[in-house]
């Protein structure tokens, strides 16, 4: 056999010794090959909440639980609230959070059920499951106000109540807002600017006379207020909020419109956007009221999202 045939045979065994060898890979080992294809995609799908901030609680399984009463003790004290959570949580989905302060003579039971007296329920149905929303209670019902020092029983509350709904929930730390009504709204401006950290907007409804006493905030702040109501010191605490924003009011009316509508103050700071609702809407209502006008709550949330109003 001359060396060139038995070159080319010894090339044909090799290969067919080769293909012998090598099997069909088994189902895992398929599995494997395609989960080593599309396992790096995955990881690197992009987040859906990469805007957001989120809080320790995104970690951790949670679920819908409605409205709950609930306490949670401050120094010596036991303090209670509502909860209203989403009925549908999406896991790993930051929610935004909302302390809601309601009036002296009002209660987290009143400011949710009756539409006619500091009311929340459209609020809560116009968010749907975006929203984790905290109602404080006064100690002892409705018999005290909010204490405004700045470490006092309430701003203790606040601090508690904070670091347990974003250890326990998913919380987006740039959606974290505060309502107040009457005593509440001045109450959720002090809170505000002492807790600006944790505080990203604020709106304060039917306050009472406060005027240059007003603290002075880092965010988006609003204020609601009917004519009839402490008007002439809310123009005052208007023009206070214009001037820590830098806003130029000279040429702007204070007085409210027909129809009643938010407007966004002129030339304040980017990040201090101040708006001013003005409105009477029933003159034989009490004017010591949640906003009655078209488009008042969604006008409100608009702006804490966002810093803007809507155009009615």
């Amino acid at each position: 056999m001359s060396n060139f045939v038995w070159s080319k045979l010894k090339t044909v065994l090799i290969l067919t010794l080769i293909c012998s060898c090598r099997t069909a890979p088994e189902a895992g080992d398929r599995e494997t090959a395609l989960g080593q294809l599309i396992a790096p995609q995955a990881q690197n799908l992009p987040d859906p909440y990469q805007g957001a901030i989120k809080s320790a609680g995104c970690a951790k399984q949670t679920q819908g639980g409605g409205v709950e009463d609930l306490s949670i003790q401050v120094a010596s004290l036991s303090r209670r609230y509502l909860r209203v959570m989403p009925k549908r949580l999406t896991q790993g989905k930051p929610l935004a959070l909302v302390f809601w302060w309601h009036g002296a003579a009002s209660s987290p039971e009143l400011t949710r059920s009756t539409p006619n007296y500091n009311h929340s329920p459209e609020l809560e149905k116009l968010t749907g499951d975006d929203v984790l929303w905290l109602h404080p209670r006064h100690i002892d019902g409705t018999s005290q106000t909010w204490d405004r020092s700045n470490n006092g029983r309430d701003f203790q509350f606040f601090d508690k109540l904070f670091a347990l709904v974003t250890d326990e929930f998913c919380i987006d730390l740039k959606k974290v807002f505060t309502i107040g009504v009457s005593n509440g709204g001045t109450f959720a401006n002090h809170i505000a600017s002492v807790r600006s950290s944790k505080i990203k907007g604020v709106v304060a409804v039917a306050v009472p006379a406060m005027g240059g006493s007003w603290r002075p905030v880092s965010m988006p702040s609003m204020l609601i207020q009917d004519n009839r109501d402490n008007f002439s010191s809310a123009q005052l605490t208007i023009r206070k909020m214009a001037q820590d924003a830098e806003c130029n009011i000279q040429s702007v009316n204070l007085t409210a419109k027909t129809p009643a509508a938010c407007f966004l103050l002129p030339g304040c700071k980017p990040d201090t956007p101040v708006a001013f609702c003005p409105w009477q809407i029933k003159p034989d209502s009490n004017p010591h009221d949640w906003p009655r006008f078209d488009g008042a709550d969604e006008q409100l949330w608009r702006f804490l999202t966002s810093g803007k109003v809507s155009t009615i």
